[in-house]
């Protein structure tokens, strides 16, 4: 294997204090599943199904002609 001077290489990186720094905003633990099931098209239509199924199980003997022991 070829060996590489090191003189060949510069270094680019920036201060300490930048190299430390966060890029990006923090956010809560909810806002990022939240973030997530957005853009996860599947995942929406089955959080949708789920919620419509929840509903409709408290629903239901409000709406229901029949009581739940018939």
């Amino acid at each position: 294997m070829e060996h590489i001077a090191k003189e060949r290489f510069r270094h680019i990186g920036g201060s300490a204090h930048d190299r430390e720094a966060i890029s990006r905003p923090s956010i809560t633990f909810m806002q990022d599943a939240l973030r997530r099931l957005v853009h996860n098209k599947v995942g929406l239509v089955c959080a949708g199904i789920i919620v419509l199924l929840t509903l409709m199980s408290i629903f239901a003997p409000l709406v229901s002609p029949f009581d739940y022991r018939e």
